[in-house]
């Protein structure tokens, strides 16, 4: 088996509010898919990390550095594709835009030998560990509002209400915001919530 093609597709839609986390705001919505073809008719599918505008810049990467390095190969390879790209491109930062391609492309092979071998991945990975997991709501970015702790306060509550018993949620605005936004937090979601 051969890879004949790494496709990038980018989704991305505005967003109504602005939003932000500990690298900044974004106003846009971004998935990054890596989609690796093979000659054997198998598609592995990755995700690169990358908010906002900033999966355009990971698209080059991926287009002009690292696709060229895999187009040929025999996608099982996956330790030996993955030390020769991380290689490649460490000179380059040993974080950010490159290792994020780097682990998109590497789920995509996984995709690949799990489909090749029908196996699920957690066996790939060694075998299940467990029979269920907690699952945790996702919400309380941060905004350029004042009513934030407020903000955060509802989120939560409409996460505890969907069923889930932990989330995250963003901090960093200072010690005195921080401690309004973790008191809101506590106080929509109950003292049983993590």
């Amino acid at each position: 088996m051969r890879i004949t093609e790494i496709e990038s597709i980018i989704l991305q839609h505005d967003m109504q509010e602005e939003l932000g986390f500990a690298q900044g705001y974004y106003d846009k919505r971004t998935a990054h898919l890596v989609l690796v073809h093979t000659d054997e008719g198998l598609t592995g599918i990755g995700e690169i990390f990358g908010a906002g505008n900033f999966a355009f810049a990971n698209q080059a990467i991926l287009r002009h550095v690292i696709a060229p390095q895999l187009v040929g190969r025999n996608p099982l390879d996956i330790n030996v594709i993955w030390h020769d790209v991380y290689n490649a491109v460490r000179d380059h930062g040993q974080k950010g835009m490159p290792i994020c391609c780097l682990s998109g492309v590497d789920i995509a092979l996984w995709d690949i030998l799990g489909k090749a071998t029908s196996q699920p991945l957690y066996q790939l990975l060694g075998g299940k560990a467990r029979d269920d997991f907690v699952a945790y709501g996702y919400g309380m970015m941060f905004r350029k509002r004042d009513d934030l702790p407020a903000v955060f306060e509802q989120e939560v509550a409409a996460i505890v209400a969907k069923g889930f018993t932990a989330s995250k949620m963003k901090l960093g605005l200072g010690v005195e915001r921080d401690i309004e936004l973790a008191t809101a937090v506590r106080r929509g979601a109950g003292d049983g919530f993590k």
